[in-house]
């Protein structure tokens, strides 16, 4: 898809924790994919249509009612190398031409989400995330779906020890219109993601370790029965986040497909962006007073809670 997306976020908005009420963030992504979208040819395996893309992504988010949260994202592709087959799937009438070097605008995403329990306060985390894509991206340049697509996710996060969370999301996505590439037919699909955060013992920077796909649900005509390898997308992805300030943190970190058939997952792939606090670990913490209040929650991280019967909520100890 020519984007990370994630279950607990590293660049991605699939996570069901909210911003806080009437906090606004924005943040900046570059990520750079080698052969993103490659497909079964006559004469080799897997011939590139694509060798080389980096993109640049732009988010704007508004948390409502520490309950709601609606974000933009705005993608663009500032640079892309063309493979043999990239004017062949365009049907350009010469096959020596080139795919255009840069996209101004790929396909913008509003994401819609709603937290029913808070990690910080309930057992579980749970949320719900809807995410719906514009077809503004330019056809000759592999640069969106060229149809109007939704998708619908569940959320789910708990902790383990120490800090550590792992979380999970589930849902579909429904394209209006297929794309056709050789013998792989993208259309609707059940997607999945599964991620944990690690934080590394100092307060500022946190482990992130990701998998994520989908698999290809469309019902098709018939002789074109089955699923297809291209149409099964599997990606992992490993990073780093450094929180720099209360309010920014930094993320970078690599990928790669797990599936390499699958159109659109890259072989390699390199992120780092700037983002919000509240998507990192300066919103989550970690307990390192182990009175097992975390993050924002904990007025006094480095004092542990007296549970004496008053304010036992908000970290601090009370003079007796």
């Amino acid at each position: 898809e020519g984007r990370v997306s994630t279950g607990l976020g590293a660049v991605g908005r699939r996570t069901g924790a909210v911003a806080p009420h009437l906090d606004f963030d924005f943040g900046a992504y570059i990520d750079v994919a080698d052969d993103p979208l490659k497909v079964p040819s006559f004469d080799a395996a897997f011939n590139p249509v694509m060798e080389s893309q980096t993109s640049l992504s732009l988010m704007l988010n508004l948390g409502l009612w520490d309950i709601f949260e609606f974000g933009l994202l705005i993608p663009a592709t500032i640079l892309q190398s063309s493979g043999d087959l990239a004017p062949v799937l365009l049907g350009a009438p010469d096959e020596g031409a080139e795919v255009p070097s840069f996209s101004p605008i790929n396909d913008p995403r509003l994401t819609i989400k709603y937290m029913w329990f808070d990690l910080l306060r309930d057992p579980l985390g749970l949320g719900f995330v809807l995410n719906a894509w514009a077809p503004l991206g330019l056809d000759n340049r592999f640069a969106g779906d060229k149809s109007f697509s939704v998708e619908a996710l569940t959320t789910a996060e708990i902790w383990l020890v120490r800090g550590i969370r792992i979380g999970a999301n589930l849902g579909s996505r429904y394209r209006h219109q297929p794309v056709t590439l050789r013998d792989s037919i993208i259309n609707d699909q059940v997607r999945w993601g599964v991620a944990t955060n690690i934080p590394l013992f100092i307060k500022t920077v946190d482990a992130i370790v990701e998998f994520d796909g989908g698999v290809g649900i469309a019902k098709k005509e018939p002789g074109l029965e089955g699923i297809r390898p291209g149409e099964v997308p599997a990606e992992v992805k490993g990073a780093l986040r450094w929180r720099i300030h209360d309010d920014w943190s930094i993320t970078g970190g690599v990928g790669g497909a797990m599936n390499k058939e699958a159109v659109g997952t890259p072989d390699v792939r390199v992120f780092v962006g700037l983002s919000g606090h509240w998507v990192s670990g300066g919103q989550w913490g970690f307990d390192y007073d182990k009175d097992g209040i975390y993050g924002i929650h904990d007025k006094c991280p480095n004092d542990p809670e007296d549970f004496d019967g008053h304010q036992d909520l908000d970290g601090c100890p009370d003079p007796d």
